[in-house]
């Protein structure tokens, strides 16, 4: 009787170990998952710094928006797959992640529509820094062009204009002036 509740304890000490070997296995796999994603958001930042050295400062803003998106996106996809590894259904996490996203971006619809004319702005360059533009009733120099916003100085004022209006409304591009 000792002896078959001892080989019982035995099989079952046994198959714990397994247990907590396979776990330890899947752990150290989804970890090397996860650090291979994240090199990978070295390389971007690598070839993005590149790519930024070579262009003008203007664009340099647009290219470090698009480094973090790409980076974020990548980073998730790691955490995605690694708890898929470790045998986690993400389906109904991802599920959620795509109504979050839903959400959050028409709580942000207007500062998205102003960041992505910004960069429409910034790539297309309908008007320059130091260019005198005429927007509505507004007319002066333009200082700044940023993401979200454009900077415009004209009688004595200064005015930030959301990129997004700039998009949608007429603008006239006046000849330089002198000062």
């Amino acid at each position: 009787m000792q002896f078959v509740n001892f080989m019982k304890s035995s099989v079952s000490n046994l198959f714990e170990r397994q247990k907590i070997l396979d776990f330890s296995e899947n752990l150290l796999e989804a970890l090397a998952i996860f650090l291979f994603f994240y090199l990978i958001t070295f390389i971007v930042k690598f070839i993005s710094s590149n790519i930024r050295k070579r262009i003008s400062k203007e664009k340099q803003s647009v290219i470090f928006l698009i480094r973090k998106i790409i980076n974020s996106f990548i980073i998730l996809s790691a955490i995605i797959a690694a708890l898929n590894h470790m045998g986690v259904d993400v389906r109904i996490f991802v599920l959620e992640l795509g109504l979050a996203g839903f959400a959050i971006s028409f709580a942000f619809k207007d500062a998205l529509s102003n960041i992505l004319s910004g960069v429409i702005i910034i790539l297309y360059r309908p008007f320059l820094v130091s260019d005198y533009i005429k927007v509505g009733n507004i007319q002066g120099k333009v200082r700044k062009i940023d993401l979200r916003h454009t900077t415009i100085e004209g009688s004595g004022e200064r005015y930030l204009i959301p990129n997004a209006k700039l998009i949608s409304e007429n603008i006239t591009v006046q000849e330089k002036k002198s000062k």
